[in-house]
């Protein structure tokens, strides 16, 4: 399973989805999206989870996710 935390506005959401959608295929799996970030209090105002005005597969986490996951954190190398 691929969890993807979202955070930022549409145009990061929209590469942290693609990043994972193609993690998840490659990898055969499923993806799952934490949106978590946009209801916690740390959240700027402003931004919000954008990504269901679009046609995508989405399916979000939940906390038995990952209580079970074997969490591996991908981050980008500046």
């Amino acid at each position: 399973m691929i969890i993807s935390f979202l955070i930022g506005g549409l145009g990061n959401q929209m590469f942290q989805y693609a990043l994972a959608r193609n993690l998840s295929i490659k990898n055969l799996t499923t993806l799952k999206l934490d949106i978590g970030y946009f209801d916690a209090k740390f959240s700027i105002n402003h931004l919000r989870y954008s990504l269901n005005h679009f046609n995508i597969q989405e399916e979000f986490v939940r906390i038995e996710d990952l209580m079970q996951a074997n969490l591996k954190k991908v981050e980008e190398k500046e």
